[in-house]
Formats: C-alpha cells, structure tokens, sequence
C-alpha cells in the first residue's frame, strides 16, 4: 500500500510539474482610437481608419513584413519626429490593411494584435467628416508586455484665410 502511495504522488507531481512549466500563451494588443472635435469635444464619426503591421519583433530588433521590406528607413520608438517621417513615407506604399469606421462615439478599436510596428493612417472621411483636416499617418509600436494603447486623436477645422487689398 505505501509503495503504491509513493509511485502516486511521484506520478502526481510530475504531472503537476509538466503543467506548471507550460509557456503561457503570449497575449493580444488592442489600440484604441477616441476622434473629437477640438473646439467642440463631440465626436467626430465616419472617419475610416486602416492598420497595416509593418514590422515585427526579431531577436535583435524589429523585422519588416514582406510589403515593407524594400524600405530604406530604420524604425526608433524613441524618435518622434522620424516617426512621422516614417510613417508618412510608408503610407505611400500601403495598400489593403485592416479597416475601422468611428462610431457615433467616435471610437474605435484594433484588438487581437500581436507585438510589432503597426501604421495607422486615414484612407476615408464621411459625411461632417469630410470638414475636418486629415490626420496624418502614424505608427504605434506594441512589445509583448502591451496590453493596450489609447490615442485621443483631435479633429480640427481647416483654417481659411481672406486676403483684402
């Protein structure tokens, strides 16, 4: 009876230790996407907005997907002011993506995402959206350890100037 306890609990841990060491499944990113009007604060809706993953994690880096990979651009979270640069001229070679319309709320989401560079850019405007100025393309770089990103984007009335003389 003891020698049949004792091959049960070895079995037992065993099993116990194989269950415990399992890598964990690595979680999914969501951006989130809040579009207002700046004077006013209310929603903007029907503005489409579409994702493309321009790179992924690599062991020493980031690695561009197929459609990015003749890029000449190295990508830096750290440089605001390149990353616009990048963005802008990655949008020239982004084709289909991922497509989000803001809501009555002027929200959005992008869920199920994994680790990477990802560009966000505005390919449609509708109805009272057509007033706003475009917004211009960005990119969110997500780790592992994201859980979710938050952009307040604002909409903002083109500027028209009068000239009298």
């Amino acid at each position: 009876m003891h020698k049949k306890w004792s091959i049960f609990v070895m079995v037992s841990l065993l099993v116990l230790s194989v269950s415990v060491n399992k890598v964990q499944a690595k979680s999914a990113s969501k951006i989130f996407l809040h579009y207002t009007d700046d004077a006013t604060k209310k929603a903007v809706k029907g503005v489409t907005f579409t994702l493309n993953k321009v790179a992924g994690e690599g062991k020493s880096g980031y690695v561009f997907t197929k459609a990015y990979q003749k890029n000449k651009v190295t990508l830096s979270s750290d440089d605001t002011l390149k990353n616009i640069q990048i963005a802008k001229q990655l949008e020239k070679v982004s084709k289909k993506g991922i497509k989000r319309t803001t809501n009555k709320q002027g929200k959005i989401t992008f869920n199920n995402l994994k680790a990477g560079v990802y560009l966000i850019r505005q390919t449609k405007a509708a109805g009272s959206a057509k007033n706003y100025q475009k917004i211009e393309p960005f990119l969110v770089y997500l780790t592992e350890s994201t859980k979710k990103v938050t952009y307040d984007l604002t909409a903002i009335t083109p500027v028209t100037m009068t000239v009298f003389g």
